[in-house]
């Protein structure tokens, strides 16, 4: 039986953003219960490139192992390419293959439209962008997915792109789309904020965030470079993450190792199974470092091949 390799525009014709956002809830579900494996990258240094494997398992509800892998060295190139492989661990064929960075980014939306939907306040009703790049599209369209916004509002330090993911964006949402001229004029107004960036100096000063915000970031966190004002975890309630492997593994460079509010850091696993509140006030400010929770991809990968079947 030929094997199945799928490619970007499977996944967009086959993975909507709703459907991978339930899929990643269900992820994080079992996670916490200990049936999603979820192990820190593992770089290799190859000289001509280094490559970054991301490893993982579902142990229960349909079990299946693989690995996602991709040359970091080359993250910025618009030629880039990823492999995600699954196996089915009873025998150990291979399932499928899916090839091509959408599937990530996918995935990461998808885990940011989650972050949204447990930390953000009900009633939030504008949401900020920071960032118009790839990563930036599915963030949007995932938390458009999980609240009703009436307005979007949308930063980057090009005017030409922020005009062109504003008429993007108007094809998938009825909010009122706002370009902004400053990263300010955005952060200001923002019930819940999103970071999609590579910049490694802060994008904005924490003063600027209103009481009840949400941010979530997936760009550069690091003490040598992040989009992030230092000072923002000490005004964040509830600072969290995918990732406390992914967080351990980085080290003493992870832009809250150090810290104290590294000890309070907790898990959204532990929010999406109830073990953990998200918030207590609507004064609240949540803080979410996106991270990428191993093992993710693969569980997506594996639903997008089910559906296929289907």
């Amino acid at each position: 039986m030929a094997i199945p390799q799928l490619n970007d525009e499977d996944v967009r014709r086959n993975l909507p953003i709703p459907v991978a956002v339930d899929v990643m809830e269900q992820a994080f579900a079992l996670h916490a219960a200990g049936s999603l494996i979820a192990p820190a990258r593992t770089p290799v240094d190859l000289q001509v490139g280094r490559l970054v494997f991301t490893t993982g398992a579902v142990t229960e509800q349909g079990p299946c192992l693989g690995f996602r892998v991709y040359d970091i060295s080359q993250l910025h190139s618009p030629n880039r390419g990823e492999l995600t492989v699954v196996f089915d661990p009873d025998g150990g064929a291979l399932k499928g293959i899916v090839t091509g960075p959408l599937l990530g980014a996918v995935r990461t939306g998808a885990i940011g439209g989650v972050a949204v939907k447990y930390a953000a306040r009900p009633d939030a009703k504008s949401l900020s962008i920071l960032g118009t790049g790839f990563q930036a599209h599915t963030q949007l369209r995932a938390a458009l997915t999980v609240r009703e916004f009436t307005t979007v509002r949308i930063f980057s330090r090009s005017a030409d792109n922020r005009n062109a993911f504003a008429q993007q964006a108007a094809e998938y949402t009825d909010a009122e789309i706002l370009v902004c001229n400053t990263a300010r004029e955005a952060v200001e107004n923002a019930d819940v904020l999103i970071c999609a960036t590579v910049s490694r100096d802060p994008l904005f000063e924490a003063a600027w965030l209103p009481p009840g915000a949400h941010v979530s970031t997936i760009g550069p966190k690091f003490h040598s470079g992040s989009e992030l004002d230092p000072q923002l975890a000490s005004r964040a309630s509830l600072i969290f993450t995918d990732s406390p492997a992914q967080a351990a593994a980085i080290g003493e460079d992870f832009i809250l190792a150090g810290s104290d509010d590294y000890q309070r850091m907790i898990s959204l696993s532990d929010i999406v199974s109830g073990k953990q509140p998200a918030r207590s006030s609507s004064e609240d400010i949540t803080l979410f470092y996106s991270l990428g929770l191993a093992g993710t991809e693969v569980l997506l990968a594996d639903r997008l091949l089910m559906r296929l079947e289907d």
